[in-house]
């Protein structure tokens, strides 16, 4: 007999109006019909509908009922475990890409059930089925994300690494080394992990791939995120990403590569938008860089000029790229490690300017370009840059509050000084009600 979904009466109403979430449910519904060959086609095709499906689609799709019930599926062997695996892959994977963080998988009887199956895989003395310990262990990851137990990670972790790590070349080897660096990534930056779990293993990867240019752009870029998100908690690992693998270097070229390939003149819908995600993943990749990492080199200088001729492009062209590099911006300011000098070289003081004077309340970008020169002018106050001498930096100072003045940026404050508190009822931190803290002359 088939089981079906059952959802609360409002998310029924509103499915009826998501057709890809409809017919994916339906699909669900009809698994179990089918023999496994069979069940593997149209796990295909509801792959290919996960992939179709907004953020509010996915929402609604994927809760602690569906899991639940995929979890049924498997434990009365209605589903293929091997099937249930390339289902749950495409799941995780598009919890990240599409940003929905909820914890729904790891409410769910699934989530225990694959727990249980992972330790019980490998504790096995013989007949280990090393494909489906791997499976699970890239299922678990993709759709945790937190709360991970410390056993758990000591098993999914170096599995998950082996797949990471194949050099062998091929189309099937490189998407099962994307899908396992991808895994990796999905891993909470507030997720502590030892160093010798991993380090060697993911060096050894990005060099190889920065020699032979083996991995895709996604896989690249997962290695790296997954190797940043350690530095909270590994800050030893800074000297080997700033000087030894070059990120710096490594993250301006993509940046670079990929602001060629995007139709910065298409319209909302129009083909291109693979272009802008791959764009806006490598930027909050940066972003996490800049918040964690307190190195700086010469290669910063080129960095930022890259990052100014994406912004210039994207502010007029699109948002989410423009408000991506501002996040950059504000994270830069306040690492003291980045020059001040060099962060007004550029476009992007002028187009911050640009932001302020034509925000309205409702706009959370006034608020992050407002913290930019904030931050900026608290650094100048205190003189914290030691490799300038007093003279540059007095001179710095000069150059900096004579552009303010030329923007008219003492008025611009002083217009927005009374809502400030309005800005802070809405974001955190707060911004300050004096307005002598944003200029550098005070």
């Amino acid at each position: 007999m088939m089981m079906t979904l059952h959802t609360s009466n409002k998310c029924d109403d509103e499915i009826q109006e998501l057709p890809q979430t409809k017919k994916f449910l339906k699909l669900l519904d009809q698994l179990e019909c089918y023999a496994e060959t069979e069940q593997k086609q149209k796990i295909e095709e509801m792959n290919g509908l996960i992939d179709e499906m907004n953020q509010k689609e996915f929402e609604l799709t994927f809760t602690e009922v569906l899991f639940n019930k995929i979890y049924e599926l498997i434990k009365e062997k209605k589903l293929h475990c091997e099937n249930a695996i390339l289902l749950l892959k495409r799941i995780g994977c598009c919890l990240t890409l599409k940003n929905v963080w909820n914890r729904c998988f790891e409410k769910s009887m699934l989530s225990k059930r694959f727990e249980k199956m992972i330790i019980e895989e490998d504790q096995k003395k013989e007949g280990k089925n090393e494909k489906l310990l791997a499976g699970l262990c890239e299922c678990y990851l993709l759709c945790k994300h937190f709360s991970f137990e410390e056993e758990l990670l000591s098993i999914c972790i170096p599995h998950v690494l082996k797949i990471a790590s194949n050099k062998e070349e091929g189309i099937e080897v490189q998407k099962e080394v994307e899908m396992a660096l991808f895994a990796l990534r999905s891993i909470s930056s507030l997720t502590r992990i030892e160093k010798d779990q991993f380090v060697n293993e993911i060096k050894e990867i990005i060099e190889h791939h920065q020699k032979h240019q083996n991995l895709t752009r996604l896989a690249y870029r997962s290695a790296w995120q997954f190797f940043i998100n350690r530095l909270i908690f590994n800050d030893s690992l800074e000297e080997m990403i700033v000087n030894e693998l070059h990120f710096v270097r490594e993250v301006t070229r993509e940046l670079e590569d990929l602001s060629k390939c995007v139709d910065w003149k298409r319209k909302k819908g129009e083909k291109g938008e693979k272009e802008v995600n791959a764009l806006v993943e490598w930027l909050r990749t940066l972003n996490a860089y800049s918040f964690a990492c307190k190195l700086w080199n010469e290669k910063f200088s080129t960095m930022i000029c890259s990052l100014d001729k994406i912004c210039r492009a994207a502010r007029e062209k699109d948002r989410k790229i423009f408000e991506e590099c501002i996040c950059i911006f504000v994270q830069l300011a306040k690492n003291e490690m980045t020059s001040a000098d060099c962060l007004q070289k550029g476009d992007s003081f002028d187009l911050i300017f640009l932001e302020i004077q034509e925000s309205t309340l409702e706009d959370r970008m006034t608020r992050s370009c407002l913290g930019i020169f904030l931050k900026i002018s608290e650094r100048l106050k205190e003189n914290a840059d030691k490799r300038c001498s007093k003279a540059e930096w007095k001179k710095m100072k000069r150059r900096i509050f004579e552009m303010m003045e030329k923007e008219g940026f003492e008025d611009i404050i002083t217009c927005l000084r009374e809502t400030f508190a309005t800005f802070n009822k809405v974001y955190f931190p707060v911004l300050p009600l004096n307005i002598d803290d944003f200029f550098v002359n005070a």
